[in-house]
């Protein structure tokens, strides 16, 4: 059976960090804006959701929000971001 490599692409990705100086990313929803002071979060551990290719994901603190060329967004677990992505070299688009 041939072998096949998956092509190189450059992404945008941003770690999600509640307690950073922000701003939020914008594709979480509700954004935080939109949480009145003092409330939870909007469920056990996660800050909200982001609209992903495979559906409604919970973003929790340290996930990765990765969007292609296409404006596609996929949600990654730290440790799973780290085995599928390294900085781009200075220039590279």
């Amino acid at each position: 059976m041939p072998l096949y490599l998956k092509r190189p692409e450059t992404v945008e990705a941003e770690r999600f960090d509640p307690s950073g100086p922000g701003p939020w990313p914008l594709s979480i929803w509700p954004h935080p804006a939109q949480i009145p002071e003092g409330s939870e979060s909007p469920n056990a551990g996660s800050w909200g959701h982001v609209d992903t290719v495979a559906g409604r994901k919970a973003v929790h603190a340290g996930d990765w929000i990765v969007t292609n060329k296409q404006g596609k967004r996929r949600l990654f677990k730290a440790d799973e971001f780290d085995s599928h992505y390294t900085p781009a070299p200075e220039g590279k688009e």
